[in-house]
């Protein structure tokens, strides 16, 4: 008999992770972290509901941190098995695991001076030895190819749109067929190419954050661009918050278009994310995941990621510096959940003023930042 246990990524959206037991195997699909409010954030400290050293294999759908981000906390806690992944998600892995350890340091850091947390002495859930150490267990796999597991099962990754890496995932166990879709892309969006069809098992889990929402049959890059062009007209700037991988890239093929078309007009677009610049450039690497309008641009000689009066800040404190500047400019800084990151210092001092606008591109989780923004209180 074939047993699924649901860890996370139920009755909430983040968390991802699935436990597949077999008669004489037990493989993880994702080992998400949890994300929102501070009671679904704790879950990420308590112990494992299964012992990490008898894991034969974990599968991971694509480098999102609530689909990747307790890797570092099983390894601290025993895990030594092959963690099998994409090519693009195994690049993009690294430098979010790592941007993370460095979060959770600062964080606990900050708690610790300010004497804001419910733990005598805060401590980071990981830290970067931990982070390498899941790193070394990574092994990159193409699709639809398969790769054979322990015990005679074997699995499949299949392309699912969403960002670069993201794959479904079919398991064969114990002469069972199952399916997990990981985050699903949706079709005609730019860059990635449509979720490709897949053979189904008997077992189908797929995520549903959108399944009871009709999405605008308005193109996005519309709604961007009349956002963009009521703000410039009253005088202020879009400060837009993203997720570094996958949003963000998208974001500036939006903003190269709509320049191109004089949609918009040609103000500075600052992305003030190490990681969303670092993402950009892994993006580069992996042309065969493109769709073909993406693929022709590229061949026309196109910088598909790259609008005009773009530019990239690393520094912290050029970061600071642009706290001061009046005129009207598109910001693009992480993170997209608002729970950390540039954004914070950035919602600081452009929030009191009705000019500017903040454009919430993302999912926002009951009890974070931006899901009170959406809300309209007062201040947050």
């Amino acid at each position: 008999m074939v047993k699924v246990k649901f860890l996370g990524a139920a009755g909430t959206v983040t968390g991802s992770q699935f436990l597949v037991e077999g008669s004489n195997s037990r493989f993880l699909i994702d080992s998400g972290m949890f994300q929102g409010s501070r009671e679904w954030r704790a879950k990420n400290r308590i112990e494992p509901l299964f012992d990490v050293k008898t894991i034969d294999a974990v599968l991971l759908t694509h480098a999102h941190i609530d689909h990747i981000g307790l890797l570092p906390r099983l390894y601290t806690l025993g895990l030594q098995c092959p963690v099998y992944c994409s090519a693009p998600t195994a690049s993009l892995a690294e430098i979010i695991l790592q941007d993370s350890s460095i979060l959770q340091k600062e964080e606990a850091e900050f708690r610790r001076k300010s004497r804001r947390s419910r733990y005598e002495n805060p401590e980071p859930l990981y830290t970067m030895q931990d982070v390498q150490g899941a790193l070394s267990l990574l092994q990159p796999k193409g699709l639809d190819e398969d790769v054979l597991l322990p015990c005679n099962a074997k699995a499949r990754f299949s392309q699912m749109g969403h960002i670069l890496g993201a794959s479904s995932i079919l398991l064969e166990i114990d002469d069972r067929r199952l399916n997990f879709s990981g985050d699903v892309g949706r079709f005609a969006v730019p860059v990635m190419r449509d979720p490709s069809p897949v053979n189904f098992g008997k077992i189908l889990c797929i995520e549903a954050t959108y399944g009871g929402r009709t999405h605008a049959k308005e193109a996005p890059e519309k709604q961007l661009s009349a956002v963009i062009n009521e703000t410039v007209e009253r005088g202020g700037l879009i400060l837009i918050p993203s997720f570094a991988i996958g949003r963000a890239q998208v974001l500036l093929y939006y903003l190269r278009e709509l320049k191109e078309a004089g949609s918009i007009p040609n103000i500075p677009i600052i992305v003030d994310s190490p990681m969303a610049i670092e993402a950009t450039s892994i993006y580069k690497k992996f042309p065969e995941w493109y769709d073909e309008e993406a693929l022709k641009l590229l061949q026309s000689g196109k910088s598909i990621f790259e609008p005009a009066n773009l530019y990239f800040i690393r520094d912290r404190e050029e970061s600071k510096r642009l706290n001061p500047i009046q005129e009207s400019m598109i910001i693009i800084a992480g993170n997209g959940m608002l729970n950390g990151g540039r954004i914070l210092h950035h919602l600081f001092h452009r929030l009191p003023s009705p000019k500017n606008t903040v454009l919430l591109v993302g999912y926002q989780p009951e009890g974070g930042r931006g899901y009170w923004l959406k809300k309209g209180v007062p201040s947050i």
